[in-house]
């Protein structure tokens, strides 16, 4: 006597993905760290403010810099945006890579992408869902001038992972055992 039970959904993660889901600039106030120091009127917690009026600046050089994001928790991410500080309409990062940490390892979610040349307008990068706990960005000039991009926000729209209520899934693995084939 065989039985078999099908599931047609199953939601453990605490979180329902759908159409209507609002999402949040989750990198707003997250700490912010970067591999230069940062001028001290311009801190690069300007970039993740929520404010297009400020930014952060470090020392121009012709060598790539990055900043990490580190996240208070897992989120699914979906469009990051940056809005570069460029007054002239030419980006001071030509070749921009984005790595977003999954699962305690980092994973290359965009490279050698150039940022929007137009002023004001922002660039965006599609995240995938990924589920991560932190997020690195690479900005390298490639326009022959020795200088560094200044950076006026960094947002990201996503959703934090929660722990969910897995008695839900115990509840429905019960009820499929207890099927009556007949």
């Amino acid at each position: 006597n065989n039985t078999a039970a099908s599931i047609w959904e199953l939601q453990c993660s605490g979180l329902r993905l759908d159409d209507t889901m609002i999402e949040d600039n989750v990198f707003l106030n997250q700490s912010i760290t970067g591999s230069k120091d940062a001028f001290d009127p311009f801190p690069f917690k300007n970039a993740v403010d929520g404010d297009l009026s400020t930014r952060y600046a470090l020392r121009d050089s012709a060598e790539p810099y990055s900043v990490t994001i580190t996240l208070d928790g897992a989120y699914l991410l979906d469009t990051l945006k940056i809005y570069e500080f460029n007054e002239v309409s030419q980006t001071r990062s030509g070749k921009t890579k984005i790595e977003a940490m999954v699962n305690g390892a980092w994973e290359t979610v965009v490279e050698n992408q150039a940022l929007n040349d137009e002023i004001d307008a922002g660039t965006s990068f599609d995240m995938g869902r990924r589920q991560a706990t932190a997020v690195r960005i690479t900005f390298q000039n490639t326009g022959g001038k020795a200088q560094s991009a200044t950076i006026k926000e960094i947002q990201c729209s996503g959703v934090k992972q929660t722990n969910g209520d897995k008695s839900a899934l115990a509840q429905a693995l019960l009820l499929a055992s207890a099927v009556d084939s007949d």
